[in-house]
């Protein structure tokens, strides 16, 4: 699964992510009181469990699982995060390229990739 946010009114935010299966989206703002909007596009056939944020929100009042859940969703992010700037320091652009693609690799319960040369050449 694939999340596009749109910018905001100062035009200046942009986020492209990756999903796999069972990863939370947008974990992060229903931990904030901000709000965002995202289109969500699928590669492949997938089901979406859609919760409004006002509801997360109440929930997160009452439920100690479901806190440690976001909790654990949002810290797998940020680990996933500090890879990818790690991968992005990367001078060699073979071990670069390599290390992206298993990072990859590790969103999808399969271990593989799905890309075609046009996405690779971007």
């Amino acid at each position: 699964m694939f999340g596009a946010q749109p910018t905001l009114e100062e035009g200046q935010e942009h986020a492209f992510k990756v999903y796999g299966p069972g990863m939370i989206i947008n974990d992060a703002y229903a931990l904030q009181p901000s709000q965002r909007h995202c289109d969500i596009r699928c590669m492949q056939e997938s089901r979406v469990l859609y919760i409004s944020l006002s509801k997360v929100r109440r929930l997160l009042e009452v439920s100690i699982e479901l806190n440690h859940l976001l909790l654990a969703s949002v810290s797998k992010k940020l680990n996933a995060s500090s890879l990818l700037l790690f991968i992005r320091k990367e001078k060699n652009p073979t071990l670069k390229v390599s290390r992206a693609l298993n990072f990859l690799a590790t969103v999808d319960e399969n271990k593989t990739v799905h890309l075609n040369y046009s996405e690779l050449a971007h």
